[in-house]
Protein backbone atom coordinates (compact mmCIF):
# COMPACT_ATOMS: atom_id res chain seq x y z
CA UNK A 1 0.00 0.00 0.00
CA UNK A 2 1.25 3.48 -0.87
CA UNK A 3 0.65 6.85 0.71
CA UNK A 4 -2.52 8.53 -0.44
CA UNK A 5 -2.26 11.71 -2.59
CA UNK A 6 -2.75 14.25 0.24
CA UNK A 7 0.53 13.04 1.77
CA UNK A 8 2.68 11.66 -1.07
CA UNK A 9 3.98 15.02 -2.30
CA UNK A 10 4.66 16.21 1.25
CA UNK A 11 6.55 13.03 2.14
CA UNK A 12 8.71 13.45 -0.97
CA UNK A 13 9.99 16.80 0.34
CA UNK A 14 13.02 16.11 2.57
CA UNK A 15 12.22 19.23 4.60
CA UNK A 16 9.10 17.49 5.91
CA UNK A 17 11.03 14.55 7.37
CA UNK A 18 11.52 14.75 11.13
CA UNK A 19 15.08 13.91 12.18
CA UNK A 20 17.22 14.80 15.21
CA UNK A 21 18.25 18.44 14.80
CA UNK A 22 21.89 19.38 14.21
CA UNK A 23 23.69 20.21 17.44
CA UNK A 24 24.41 23.78 16.35
CA UNK A 25 20.73 24.67 15.78
CA UNK A 26 19.12 26.29 18.86
CA UNK A 27 16.18 24.37 20.28
CA UNK A 28 14.12 27.57 20.13
CA UNK A 29 14.55 27.61 16.35
CA UNK A 30 13.59 23.94 16.08
CA UNK A 31 10.45 24.60 18.12
CA UNK A 32 9.50 27.60 16.02
CA UNK A 33 9.88 25.60 12.81
CA UNK A 34 7.85 22.73 14.23
CA UNK A 35 5.10 25.10 15.35
CA UNK A 36 4.86 26.57 11.87
CA UNK A 37 4.81 23.11 10.25
CA UNK A 38 2.10 21.72 12.54
CA UNK A 39 -0.18 24.75 12.80
CA UNK A 40 -3.47 24.63 10.91
CA UNK A 41 -3.45 27.44 8.32
CA UNK A 42 -7.26 27.55 8.25
CA UNK A 43 -8.56 26.71 11.73
CA UNK A 44 -12.34 26.41 11.82
CA UNK A 45 -14.60 28.84 13.64
CA UNK A 46 -17.69 28.03 15.64
CA UNK A 47 -15.74 27.44 18.86
CA UNK A 48 -15.40 29.72 21.87
CA UNK A 49 -11.73 29.86 22.86
CA UNK A 50 -10.70 30.95 26.35
CA UNK A 51 -7.14 31.37 27.62
CA UNK A 52 -6.70 30.39 31.27
CA UNK A 53 -3.48 31.11 33.12
CA UNK A 54 -5.10 31.17 36.56
CA UNK A 55 -4.84 27.44 37.23
CA UNK A 56 -1.79 25.28 38.01
CA UNK A 57 -0.76 25.05 34.31
CA UNK A 58 -1.54 27.37 31.37
CA UNK A 59 -4.60 26.14 29.47
CA UNK A 60 -6.65 26.91 26.42
CA UNK A 61 -10.32 25.95 26.57
CA UNK A 62 -12.33 25.17 23.42
CA UNK A 63 -16.10 25.12 23.83
CA UNK A 64 -18.35 24.33 20.83
CA UNK A 65 -21.85 25.79 20.69
CA UNK A 66 -23.35 22.34 21.32
CA UNK A 67 -21.05 21.49 24.24
CA UNK A 68 -22.61 19.19 26.80
CA UNK A 69 -22.35 20.74 30.29
CA UNK A 70 -20.02 19.14 32.79
CA UNK A 71 -17.92 17.19 30.28
CA UNK A 72 -14.28 18.09 29.67
CA UNK A 73 -11.58 16.36 27.63
CA UNK A 74 -8.02 17.10 28.79
CA UNK A 75 -5.81 17.18 25.69
CA UNK A 76 -2.03 16.68 25.53
CA UNK A 77 -0.41 17.85 22.30
CA UNK A 78 2.18 15.87 20.35
CA UNK A 79 5.67 16.88 19.35
CA UNK A 80 7.95 14.20 20.75
CA UNK A 81 7.81 15.61 24.30
CA UNK A 82 10.13 18.38 23.03
CA UNK A 83 8.13 20.29 20.42
CA UNK A 84 4.56 21.54 20.05
CA UNK A 85 2.45 23.92 22.10
CA UNK A 86 -1.02 25.42 22.29
CA UNK A 87 -0.54 27.18 18.95
CA UNK A 88 0.68 24.15 17.01
CA UNK A 89 -2.41 22.15 18.00
CA UNK A 90 -5.00 24.92 18.01
CA UNK A 91 -6.59 23.55 14.83
CA UNK A 92 -6.76 19.98 16.13
CA UNK A 93 -8.44 21.11 19.35
CA UNK A 94 -10.98 23.21 17.47
CA UNK A 95 -11.84 20.33 15.16
CA UNK A 96 -11.99 17.85 18.02
CA UNK A 97 -14.37 20.11 19.93
CA UNK A 98 -16.63 20.53 16.89
CA UNK A 99 -16.60 16.81 16.00
CA UNK A 100 -17.23 15.51 19.52
CA UNK A 101 -19.41 18.22 21.02
CA UNK A 102 -17.13 18.19 24.07
CA UNK A 103 -15.23 20.99 25.76
CA UNK A 104 -11.53 20.47 25.07
CA UNK A 105 -8.93 21.76 27.53
CA UNK A 106 -5.49 21.90 25.90
CA UNK A 107 -2.62 21.82 28.39
CA UNK A 108 0.66 23.71 27.96
CA UNK A 109 2.64 21.07 29.84
CA UNK A 110 6.36 21.46 30.46
CA UNK A 111 8.59 20.28 27.63
CA UNK A 112 11.76 18.20 27.55
CA UNK A 113 14.68 18.36 27.83
CA UNK A 114 14.20 21.25 30.29
CA UNK A 115 11.60 19.17 32.17
CA UNK A 116 11.94 15.39 31.99
CA UNK A 117 9.51 12.57 32.78
CA UNK A 118 7.19 12.68 34.69
CA UNK A 119 6.83 16.48 34.51
CA UNK A 120 4.32 16.44 31.66
CA UNK A 121 2.22 13.78 33.40
CA UNK A 122 2.23 15.81 36.62
CA UNK A 123 0.99 18.87 34.72
CA UNK A 124 -1.92 16.94 33.20
CA UNK A 125 -2.80 15.54 36.63
CA UNK A 126 -2.71 19.02 38.15
CA UNK A 127 -5.22 20.16 35.55
CA UNK A 128 -7.46 17.16 36.23
CA UNK A 129 -7.43 17.91 39.96
CA UNK A 130 -8.15 21.58 39.28
CA UNK A 131 -11.12 20.76 37.04
CA UNK A 132 -12.54 18.25 39.50
CA UNK A 133 -12.18 20.72 42.38
CA UNK A 134 -13.98 23.33 40.23
CA UNK A 135 -16.94 20.98 39.94
CA UNK A 136 -16.44 19.26 36.57
CA UNK A 137 -18.25 15.91 36.95
CA UNK A 138 -17.05 14.07 33.84
CA UNK A 139 -13.42 14.01 32.70
CA UNK A 140 -11.63 12.30 29.83
CA UNK A 141 -8.08 12.34 28.50
CA UNK A 142 -6.80 12.54 24.93
CA UNK A 143 -3.50 13.11 23.16
CA UNK A 144 -1.73 12.70 19.86
CA UNK A 145 1.71 11.12 19.37
CA UNK A 146 3.86 11.85 22.44
CA UNK A 147 0.81 13.50 23.97
CA UNK A 148 -0.83 10.08 23.81
CA UNK A 149 1.84 8.66 26.12
CA UNK A 150 1.34 11.52 28.58
CA UNK A 151 -2.46 11.23 28.41
CA UNK A 152 -2.27 7.48 29.01
CA UNK A 153 0.03 7.86 32.01
CA UNK A 154 -2.04 10.72 33.44
CA UNK A 155 -5.28 8.76 32.99
CA UNK A 156 -3.71 5.81 34.82
CA UNK A 157 -2.64 8.01 37.73
CA UNK A 158 -5.95 9.91 37.78
CA UNK A 159 -7.82 6.63 38.28
CA UNK A 160 -5.57 5.72 41.17
CA UNK A 161 -6.36 9.10 42.75
CA UNK A 162 -10.10 8.56 42.39
CA UNK A 163 -10.62 11.25 39.72
CA UNK A 164 -12.53 8.68 37.63
CA UNK A 165 -11.89 9.66 33.99
CA UNK A 166 -14.56 8.20 31.73
CA UNK A 167 -12.71 7.82 28.42
CA UNK A 168 -9.23 7.81 26.90
CA UNK A 169 -8.47 8.69 23.26
CA UNK A 170 -5.02 8.17 21.73
CA UNK A 171 -4.09 9.34 18.23
CA UNK A 172 -1.05 7.52 16.73
CA UNK A 173 0.37 7.27 20.27
CA UNK A 174 3.97 6.88 21.41
CA UNK A 175 4.07 3.95 23.85
CA UNK A 176 7.30 1.97 23.28
CA UNK A 177 10.42 3.59 24.79
CA UNK A 178 12.56 0.89 23.14
CA UNK A 179 11.48 1.85 19.60
CA UNK A 180 11.64 -1.86 18.85
CA UNK A 181 8.40 -2.68 17.02
CA UNK A 182 8.59 -3.92 13.39
CA UNK A 183 7.04 -0.72 12.02
CA UNK A 184 9.85 1.26 13.67
CA UNK A 185 12.25 -0.53 11.32
CA UNK A 186 9.91 -0.70 8.32
CA UNK A 187 9.43 3.09 8.39
CA UNK A 188 12.76 3.96 10.01
CA UNK A 189 13.39 6.66 7.41
CA UNK A 190 9.84 7.96 7.24
CA UNK A 191 7.59 9.08 5.73
CA UNK A 192 7.52 12.17 7.95
CA UNK A 193 8.65 10.66 11.27
CA UNK A 194 11.91 8.69 11.55
CA UNK A 195 13.12 6.16 14.10
CA UNK A 196 16.20 8.29 14.80
CA UNK A 197 13.95 11.20 15.71
CA UNK A 198 11.94 9.03 18.08
CA UNK A 199 15.09 7.79 19.78
CA UNK A 200 16.24 11.40 20.22
CA UNK A 201 12.82 12.42 21.58
CA UNK A 202 12.89 9.60 24.12
CA UNK A 203 16.40 10.54 25.23
CA UNK A 204 15.29 14.14 25.77
CA UNK A 205 12.14 13.08 27.59
CA UNK A 206 13.77 10.61 29.95
CA UNK A 207 17.09 12.30 30.68
CA UNK A 208 18.83 9.98 33.11
CA UNK A 209 15.55 8.55 34.40
CA UNK A 210 13.82 5.26 33.68
CA UNK A 211 10.80 5.07 31.36
CA UNK A 212 7.30 3.92 32.15
CA UNK A 213 6.44 1.03 29.79
CA UNK A 214 2.70 0.99 29.05
CA UNK A 215 2.97 -2.31 27.17
CA UNK A 216 4.26 -3.98 30.34
CA UNK A 217 1.96 -2.22 32.80
CA UNK A 218 -1.19 -3.31 34.58
CA UNK A 219 -3.81 -1.15 32.86
CA UNK A 220 -6.90 -3.25 33.45
CA UNK A 221 -8.57 -0.47 35.44
CA UNK A 222 -8.55 2.02 32.55
CA UNK A 223 -11.81 3.40 31.16
CA UNK A 224 -12.91 2.57 27.59
CA UNK A 225 -10.21 3.58 25.13
CA UNK A 226 -10.15 4.64 21.48
CA UNK A 227 -6.86 4.26 19.59
CA UNK A 228 -6.23 5.55 16.06
CA UNK A 229 -3.10 4.52 14.14
CA UNK A 230 -1.69 5.36 10.69
CA UNK A 231 -0.62 2.71 8.20
CA UNK A 232 2.68 4.41 7.22
CA UNK A 233 3.89 5.33 10.69
CA UNK A 234 6.85 3.96 12.67
CA UNK A 235 4.54 4.13 15.69
CA UNK A 236 1.81 2.02 14.07
CA UNK A 237 2.67 -1.31 15.65
CA UNK A 238 3.14 -0.01 19.17
CA UNK A 239 -0.25 1.69 19.09
CA UNK A 240 -1.87 -1.51 17.88
CA UNK A 241 0.08 -3.57 20.42
CA UNK A 242 -1.34 -1.29 23.11
CA UNK A 243 -4.85 -2.05 21.87
CA UNK A 244 -4.13 -5.78 22.16
CA UNK A 245 -2.62 -5.29 25.61
CA UNK A 246 -5.68 -3.39 26.83
CA UNK A 247 -8.10 -5.91 25.37
CA UNK A 248 -6.15 -8.67 27.07
CA UNK A 249 -6.77 -6.86 30.35
CA UNK A 250 -10.49 -6.54 29.59
CA UNK A 251 -10.46 -2.82 28.79
CA UNK A 252 -13.10 -1.95 26.19
CA UNK A 253 -10.89 -0.77 23.32
CA UNK A 254 -11.71 0.51 19.83
CA UNK A 255 -8.83 0.40 17.34
CA UNK A 256 -8.96 2.14 13.98
CA UNK A 257 -6.09 2.12 11.46
CA UNK A 258 -6.18 4.90 8.86
CA UNK A 259 -4.81 3.40 5.64
CA UNK A 260 -2.63 5.42 3.28
CA UNK A 261 -1.71 7.93 5.99
CA UNK A 262 1.58 8.82 7.72
CA UNK A 263 2.27 9.88 11.25
CA UNK A 264 0.78 13.26 12.07
CA UNK A 265 -1.87 13.17 9.34
CA UNK A 266 -4.33 15.06 11.52
CA UNK A 267 -2.08 18.12 11.50
CA UNK A 268 -0.66 17.59 7.99
CA UNK A 269 -4.03 17.42 6.24
CA UNK A 270 -6.81 18.37 8.67
CA UNK A 271 -9.47 18.51 5.94
CA UNK A 272 -8.57 15.19 4.27
CA UNK A 273 -10.94 12.23 4.45
CA UNK A 274 -8.37 10.47 6.67
CA UNK A 275 -8.65 13.19 9.29
CA UNK A 276 -12.43 13.27 9.09
CA UNK A 277 -12.53 9.51 9.62
CA UNK A 278 -10.25 9.85 12.63
CA UNK A 279 -12.40 12.57 14.19
CA UNK A 280 -15.57 10.56 13.59
CA UNK A 281 -14.06 7.56 15.40
CA UNK A 282 -12.99 9.71 18.33
CA UNK A 283 -16.38 11.42 18.50
CA UNK A 284 -18.20 8.11 18.78
CA UNK A 285 -16.11 7.06 21.77
CA UNK A 286 -16.49 10.36 23.62
CA UNK A 287 -20.23 10.58 23.05
CA UNK A 288 -20.90 7.07 24.32
CA UNK A 289 -18.63 7.15 27.37
CA UNK A 290 -19.14 10.75 28.53
CA UNK A 291 -22.92 10.59 28.18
Amino acid sequence: MTLDPPFAALAADPRATVRPPPAHVPLSAVRAAARAAMADPHPPGGVTVIEDAAGPVPLRLYRPANAAPGRVVIFAHGGGFVLGDLESHDGICRRLALATGQTIVAVAYRLAPEATFPAGVEDLLAVARHLRAAGTPHLAFAGDSAGGYLALAACDEALREGLAPRHLALIYPVVDPDCAMPSQHLFADGPILTRAAMQWFWACHLGSGAPWHPLRADLGHLPPCTIVTASHDPLRDEGEALACHLRGQRVATTLSRIDGAPHGFLTLAPDALHSRACLATLAQGFRSDLA
